[in-house]
């Protein structure tokens, strides 16, 4: 089953609830491998605000630290 974001969700049903996927023309979704880390760091840019700076809304970690 879809797991939900660690941090929030970007995107909300028609009741305000979060969503575990995003779908949007304005939104752009990157994620980072920090292997020394040993996370995967999820960001969005919001396109439509092409001054605003990604935001991180899901991080987990992966593998033995």
């Amino acid at each position: 089953s879809p797991s939900m974001p660690t941090l929030f969700s970007p995107i909300a049903d028609q009741d305000g609830n979060g969503l575990p996927c995003v779908d949007s023309n304005n939104l752009t979704i990157f994620t980072i491998l920090d292997t020394q880390k040993g996370a995967l760091s999820s960001y969005l840019y919001d396109t439509s605000e092409p001054d605003s700076p990604p935001r991180l809304f899901d991080e987990v970690t992966i593998g033995q630290n």
